[in-house]
């Protein structure tokens, strides 16, 4: 009898698989992040213990045993007002980084004259602190004078991937639970107590008020944050791996060559992406590799794992195939106002070109035509 069951899930993934393949093939904007989500539903979301009288994970009664895909969580939002930039920093998703590029770019002059380095910058030590950051899409638009313009984006990742990054750059190399006893959930380097208290805490977020811990942040589900619950359309993605790092950079440096940031900005940051990593890069280390295979070898794991993302996965794979999701491809149309003279910071000489979006070069004091609008709109407006 338990067969039925199975074929009916294996149907189902091949289904979900061949659905989401063409439109990856029409419309070309599906993201490998959610196709690598899919493939990991595939195989584990769909899938229960032999010992188990339903084959379907967080379905009918189960669904209390699973994560919520929308909970009001606590949003981190770094913006760049000249260049027009707007993104959302979810911890372990690139965001060390993320930050310490908008905060350069909030102000490249003194970042440069103060001698900081991107790749050196941390949370409890960068530059910008509040200047350029704030809590919501609403309280950022209105700092940055409510530039229609803007684009919002926010840099997503494999959610084992991202899992893993978290637990060995917390719990093992730093062990931050040396100095707070707390932390790691009290389970030291112990991962498989870990996921089970990590699992219970996240399965009792309904949304209520509690106070949010340093666990949460790094661990919570990334479809918590940002707003997405009422902002997802509004969204630029970029796909972070950190098994093909390169991909990412290209995609984030055409995304900042759209808004017309200079030149000797570009290289500083794209030689600080290729130079070094950051302190919180684990991808190297011994550490990431044996915990890496602990946690995909053990059906346990995998299955709480499963349980944090299974809603979340079936809604994002049903409003991003309604929406089309929006992965940063190609220049499209300078957002930035070329005009201000503030767009000359770092301008290495007055000859210094850049290619404006037909492709044609102009020199540092030729004007590109005025910013057209953004499909995206305001959330000011939006709401």
């Amino acid at each position: 009898m338990r067969l039925v069951p199975c074929i009916v899930s294996l149907a189902t993934c091949l289904l979900g698989y061949f659905f989401l393949s063409s439109i990856v093939i029409l419309r070309k904007r599906l993201s490998t992040c959610l196709l690598g989500y899919f493939f990991l539903s595939s195989i584990v979301i769909l899938r229960k213990g032999s010992t188990s009288s339903s084959s379907v994970l967080c379905s009918g009664a189960d669904r209390d045993n699973c994560a919520r895909p929308f909970v009001p969580f606590k949003q981190r939002y770094r913006f760049a007002t000249r260049y027009s930039l707007l993104g959302c920093a979810i911890e372990k998703n690139f965001s060390t980084l993320l930050t310490a590029i908008l905060c350069f770019l909030h102000d490249e002059k003194k970042f440069v004259s103060r001698e900081r380095r991107l790749v050196k910058e941390d949370f409890h030590h960068r530059f910008c602190g509040p200047r350029n950051e704030a809590s919501s899409i609403e309280k950022a638009t209105k700092r940055m004078n409510g530039n229609e313009t803007t684009t919002l984006f926010a840099i997503t990742r494999e959610p084992v991937d991202r899992f893993i990054s978290g637990y060995v750059d917390k719990c093992i190399k730093e062990e931050t639970w040396q100095h707070h006893p707390d932390s790691c959930c009290g389970c030291k380097r112990d991962v498989d107590c870990f996921v089970e208290k990590m699992y219970a805490r996240i399965i009792k977020s309904r949304g209520e008020k509690q106070r949010t811990t340093f666990d949460d942040e790094h661990f919570f589900p990334q479809s918590w944050r940002c707003e997405f619950a009422s902002h997802l359309r509004d969204y630029t993605i970029l796909d972070f791996s950190s098994a093909d790092s390169s991909a990412f950079y290209t995609k984030l440096l055409k995304l900042l060559h759209d808004h017309r940031v200079p030149d000797s900005s570009l290289s500083l940051i794209e030689s600080s992406l290729h130079s070094s990593r950051t302190d919180h890069s684990t991808i190297q280390s011994e550490e990431r590799k044996e915990y890496e295979k602990r946690i995909r070898s053990s059906p346990r794991i995998m299955e709480r794992i499963a349980r944090i993302m299974a809603f979340a996965l079936v809604l994002l794979v049903l409003v991003l195939a309604y929406i089309g999701y929006r992965v940063y491809s190609s220049p499209t149309q300078a957002k930035a106002d070329a005009d201000d003279p503030r767009y000359q910071t770092l301008r290495i000489s007055e000859n210094v070109a850049f290619e404006d979006k037909s492709g044609s070069k102009s020199g540092a004091k030729s004007a590109p035509k005025p910013a057209a609008k953004s499909t995206t709109k305001s959330s000011k407006k939006k709401n």
